[in-house]
């Protein structure tokens, strides 16, 4: 289960997803599986985790036909009026920044869909009582 802790539950509720009375995890919506979707505010979040033995992470490190498709339906979704929040999780606590790498294939498609309205947002996590919690924010370069 992915959870946010109080500090970044707090920011990233009042600021990004709204109400959520009924998330639902692994949705499916217009022919797209995403990771959770938020009935009351009309949003789909989907969330990638990096693993980085640096205080840098980078995203994404592997070329991936699957997420090249994923961005293709998911600006699909968001010209429809879809709200999508992409979620880049590093699953090293010691990450402070995630760099996104410009020069792919990857990267072209995921600029178009934050054009078109997608919100992009990195946390790092740690590991409490068997729970992954969304500990803190990091920042994007």
């Amino acid at each position: 289960t992915l959870l946010a802790s109080s500090a970044a539950s707090d920011v990233y509720k009042r600021q990004y997803l709204g109400s959520r009375r009924n998330p639902a995890r692994e949705k499916k919506i217009e022919d797209y599986k995403c990771d959770f979707y938020i009935e009351d505010t009309n949003t789909v979040i989907e969330v990638k985790s990096i693993i980085s033995t640096s205080n840098i992470g980078e995203f994404p490190t592997v070329y991936s036909e699957r997420t090249l498709k994923q961005l293709c339906k998911i600006k699909e979704l968001l010209r429809t009026g879809y709200k999508v929040d992409y979620i880049i999780v590093s699953l090293n606590p010691y990450v402070k920044v995630i760099e996104l790498i410009r020069d792919t294939e990857f990267y072209k498609e995921f600029d178009e869909c934050i054009n078109l309205g997608m919100s992009v947002h990195a946390f790092g996590c740690r590991v409490s009582n068997g729970m992954v919690l969304l500990d803190k924010k990091l920042d994007l370069l």
